[in-house]
């Protein structure tokens, strides 16, 4: 992102940078870390968030914010209105809830041990926090604490929203429950979300355009004959099938590579038979396809189609209608509001210095990310989320010195251990700014 010179430092600058470095207004960090471990140690499976839900409300209700729960599953949003006089801008800062069934391996004294049934396919699994998204919850409550104690500097109105199922129907569900109508919460002038990733610790990362990009996930079933592994060739082998696919499909996929309009396709998962001595009766595969743009998701779910039915005709089986399904809610390109961007970009300049502003990678913004924002916001209200880099700058040293930065733990990682300085700090600096940019400040009112 190469955002303008910075303009000289204005009086609304120098009411943010005020209002954040003012020892009174920044919460105690001990007690930040402490929040930040227990809900580390306990995670949830999307869907099943009510432990951490009811953490929230609770710190939410203690900093004198308006709460509801419940809203689209284990969904909480807490709202301090600051008006008093004219009314002023509304920001929604949005978390996420729920963790991931990773078996954790980072060792740290707060690791989660947890296993948890899953409600879909009834099996114990564990359950980590390997998106960051324990991270998030407390950078946003973070925020939202030196908000309030600070509310005499600025006036609005604040929403801090907690999204269940974030990889699912979280957003879209907390929307039809009536986020904005029912629980009459009012309508946010700006939407911001911040997500961490593993580069070295403390700079921010912002991308201008299509940010992130489309997501679909697809579970193809593959029919076959099963019988004894002494005797194949009475059997119609469908890991065999499923094996061919994998391998058409990443064929595929760089036949239609296009430079300008990247695209992937990843086979993430094969499930298939019980029994050591059996060929099974059936497969398995999962299908992620992540896309910038709609016509090159179509592009994509069409050819899918198309090298599925000629591997199933190679193989003499049928193919149905229900043979691929997709798995979950298409995650639509999330774009930022540029003006949003850019306002926010230069206050993060002036607030944390220049250096400390990088662009976010197309790789990045491709393959690791996608977030479902845009739902939260309604058809015309600007949305502007960026990244903040969360690897213990030693750590980083060390794989950097070594030569082994690809191997460095990612978010979505058994190993993935987010350092909690600079971190927490850094986060819940950037989102304050962020939400003082839109809101007024001293010499506004």
């Amino acid at each position: 992102m190469n955002l303008q010179p910075t303009a000289p430092r204005t009086p609304k600058s120098a009411a943010i940078n005020g209002i954040i470095k003012e020892k009174q207004n920044r919460p105690d960090l001990e007690t930040l870390k402490r929040l930040y471990e227990k809900l580390h140690a306990d995670p949830e499976l999307p869907g099943r968030e009510e432990r951490t839900a009811h953490v929230v409300k609770t710190h939410l209700e203690a900093l004198g914010f308006r709460v509801r729960a419940r809203i689209g599953g284990h969904g909480v949003v807490g709202v301090l209105d600051n008006q008093r006089g004219p009314r002023g801008r509304t920001v929604l800062l949005k978390a996420e809830l729920d963790a991931l069934p990773i078996q954790e391996k980072t060792n740290l004294s707060y690791a989660s041990t947890k296993r948890i049934k899953d409600p879909v396919d009834k099996k114990k699994k564990p359950v980590m926090h390997a998106s960051g998204h324990d991270m998030h919850i407390t950078m946003v409550l973070a925020a939202a604490a030196l908000l309030q104690k600070a509310k005499k500097k600025w006036r609005g109105c604040l929403i801090v929203l907690f999204q269940p199922d974030s990889q699912g129907r979280g957003a879209k569900s907390m929307m039809e429950s009536g986020l904005y109508d029912k629980f009459q919460f009012p309508n946010p002038n700006i939407v911001l979300c911040q997500h961490i990733n593993n580069k070295s610790a403390g700079k921010l990362q912002l991308l201008r355009g299509n940010d992130l990009g489309e997501r679909l996930s697809f579970l193809i079933t593959i029919p076959g004959k099963g019988g004894h592994s002494t005797t194949p060739e009475g059997c119609i082998n469908p890991i065999l099938i499923a094996s061919s696919l994998v391998l058409e499909l990443q064929t595929m996929i760089q036949t239609l590579y296009n430079p300008n309009n990247p695209a992937l396709v990843t086979c993430v998962r094969i499930n298939a038979g019980h029994a050591t001595n059996e060929i099974p009766d059936k497969a398995e595969l999962t299908v992620e396809v992540r896309a910038f743009s709609g016509d090159m998701m179509k592009l994509l779910v069409e050819a899918i189609d198309l090298v599925v039915g000629k591997e199933f005709k190679n193989a003499g089986v049928l193919k149905k209608k229900k043979t691929i399904q997709r798995l979950d809610q298409f995650v639509s390109p999330l774009i930022n509001d540029p003006d949003a961007l850019h306002k926010i970009g230069v206050q993060f300049e002036d607030y944390f210095g220049r250096e400390q502003i990088q662009p976010m990678n197309l790789e990045m913004a491709m393959g690791k990310l996608s977030d479902d924002l845009a739902v939260l916001a309604r058809e015309g209200i600007p949305h502007a989320y960026w990244t903040l880099r969360s690897t213990s700058p030693g750590v980083w040293d060390t794989y950097e010195r070594d030569g082994r930065l690809h191997e460095l733990p990612d978010t979505h990682t058994a190993e993935f251990a987010p350092a909690e300085e600079p971190t927490l700090s850094v986060g819940m600096e950037a989102l304050a700014v962020a939400a003082l940019t839109y809101l007024k400040t001293e010499g506004e009112f």
